[in-house]
């Protein structure tokens, strides 16, 4: 059964009263839109201690549940020492609540992990998935999916020469 003849079967079954008519249903096609890439840096620093990469998760929390937000992010938290370190190459900085942004404002919660290397990433999802780690999935089960969590990856940039002769 192809997609537009589900779409026709379900709008059939939930249209029944013939005075109100079918409702309309159609497919949606998403707008996929890519930012701007840049050139990393290799590594970090040693001397500022920056790491090169950062994953940025940026969400919200019900009202209802925020404290029970703040009560499980100390939890998950109180595991971690200083540096903080998960595994080797990926490193918890923290859960952060945001009282001003232009660029998420309904999103008003910051949680931030570094990363040695873009490899990391397929760390850090293993991490989110694993379900005996009951601390850090007491956290994830409160954060609210509307509207949608955002995650932004940014990297160290590297300075590069002027391109253009002038």
């Amino acid at each position: 059964m192809s997609e537009r003849t589900s779409l026709e079967t379900i709008a059939d079954l939930i249209g029944k009263d013939p005075s109100a008519g079918a409702p309309a249903a159609a497919l949606l096609t998403p707008d996929v839109r890519s930012g701007a890439t840049f050139p990393f840096s290799a590594s970090g620093n040693a001397d500022d201690g920056l790491p090169p990469f950062l994953v940025i998760w940026s969400y919200t929390v019900p009202k209802a549940d925020r404290q029970a937000f703040a009560n499980a992010v100390k939890d998950f938290e109180q595991g971690f020492g200083n540096p903080p370190s998960v595994v080797p190459g990926l490193a918890y900085r923290g859960t952060y609540s945001v009282s001003v942004s232009a660029t998420a404002p309904d999103l008003e919660y910051r949680t931030i992990w570094s990363l040695s290397s873009l490899q990391n990433l397929q760390t850090l999802n293993d991490l989110t998935a694993d379900t005996s780690k009951a601390k850090l999935q007491a956290m994830l089960k409160l954060i609210e999916q509307q509207p949608a969590m955002r995650a932004d990856i940014v990297g160290r940039t590297v300075f590069s020469k002027i391109l253009v002769n002038q």
